[in-house]
Formats: structure tokens, sequence, C-alpha cells
């Protein structure tokens, strides 16, 4: 055992004492290898339990409930768990649809002007679409909040430049969930809807195209969220919302 040793000795020379000590204090039994310390490079022991370790990072779960529609969103908060492949979502997991006529854009030969569903989303040039009830939703606010949240400036955008070129007025809707009074929730659905009106008004909607109406917490998207314990946050959130109806 001489020889190994002095070799042991030599490497010595070239790490600090304190570094290859303490290595040496490692490697007596470390995971799968049992090493007698005149023949192992303690170095090596460290840099398999880094291999170990890096492994294991990657075994980290990262979505509980998977992604079932393989849309890059959870399933725990996914909306639309059926996103057909291809289609870009939002957020929520939900398939875009820019110009709002309900073909999404994977589907939508005309993806920035709406269009019915028989053409594929596109116009039709048979004379003016007539237009029933439209609404742009997905406006939502934080609890207690009537803040515009800015993951919400492209859908406003959107609405600016959906009612710009349209011939309608349109109504601006707040409601709330059914947390807090029913005074209460008016009065915030009412300040939803005011700021949102304001917003499109300062980026260009004619006023006289716009009303603002608060309806608390009579104009509920889930109902069933009455009281907002019985269901999961992102119901209650869809709730506290704005929306526009074509008047």
């Amino acid at each position: 055992g001489g020889d190994a040793y002095s070799a042991i000795n030599k490497r010595s020379e070239q790490v600090s004492d304190n570094f290859f000590n303490a290595t040496l204090g490692l490697s007596i039994k470390l995971g799968k290898h049992e090493s007698h310390l005149m023949w192992h490079d303690p170095l090596q022991e460290i840099y398999y339990k880094l291999d170990v370790l890096a492994n294991k990072n990657q075994d980290i779960e990262v979505c509980k409930k998977g992604d079932a529609d393989n849309d890059g969103v959870c399933d725990d908060w996914d909306r639309q768990l059926d996103t057909p492949a291809g289609a870009r979502v939002d957020g929520a997991g939900v398939a875009l649809d820019t110009d709002l006529d309900g073909v999404i854009d994977l589907y939508d030969k005309c993806v920035t002007v709406p269009g019915p569903v028989e053409n594929n989303g596109c116009p039709t040039n048979t004379g003016p679409v007539i237009e029933t009830e439209t609404k742009l939703e997905g406006i939502e606010f934080d609890l207690n909040s009537d803040r515009i949240l800015p993951s919400n400036t492209p859908i406003l955008n959107n609405a600016v430049n959906y009612i710009n070129s349209s011939n309608g007025s349109y109504s601006v809707i707040g409601a709330t969930d059914t947390r807090g009074t029913d005074a209460y929730n008016q009065k915030l659905s009412q300040r939803r809807a005011n700021n949102v009106k304001n917003y499109l008004i300062k980026n260009g909607v004619q006023n006289g195209k716009l009303n603002a109406v608060g309806k608390g917490e009579k104009d509920l998207k889930y109902p069933e969220c009455e009281p907002a314990t019985k269901c999961p946050e992102w119901k209650n959130r869809a709730n506290r919302r704005v929306y526009f109806e074509a008047k």
C-alpha cells in the first residue's frame, strides 16, 4: 500500500488541505460506492453526488394532474381541457380567438376580422353581417378590486378596435362574486364598469357608443358559486368581471 499512499500525498499538494480533508471524510461510504480510502479518488465521489442531485431535481412533479390537452397549461388551472392540438392559448389554457368571432385562431381564415363560423371566420360579402348579441368577455378583476390588470390590456385593445369598427353601441357590464354585501358589490361592480368604459374612451372609443352598468352579484357567470366557498377560485374570479353586450 505504500505507493497508493504516496500518490494521495502528492495529490494533496494540488488541492487545499481543508477541501481535501473534508472530501476524504465524505468518501468512506457514499451512495452505492463503498470505497477504500487508499485507492479512491474523493473528487470523483463529489461529482457522483452532484450527478445524483441533478437527476433528483428532474423528477419534481410540475403538473399534479398533468396536462391532458398538451397546451402547456396544467390541468389544475386550465379552463379548457380539450384545446385542439396546435391552437395557441392564453394563460388560462383557452384557445385564442383574436377577433372574438367564435372561431378560434387555429380554424379562422381571417384571424383579425370577425366573420361567421360557416365562412371559416371570414366576413361574408353579401352585405353587412347582422350582429346578434355580441359579448366580448374575459376582463377579470382581483378580489375586492376595480383596478384593470395589465394582463387584460390585449383584450381591452381588441374591444376598442371591435367597437370602433361596428355601428352598434354597447353596454359595459360590471359584476362581482358573491363575497360581501349586495350593496357593497353593487358599488364595486359599477366602479369596475366605469373604469373599463373610461379606459376604452381614453383609447379612442366614442363616448356615445358606451354606457356602464353595474349588476353587483346578480349577474353571476357561474350561478352555482353562491356562497363563494362552493366553487374553486377560478370560477369566483370569472364572476368578478366586466363584459360587453351589444345594445
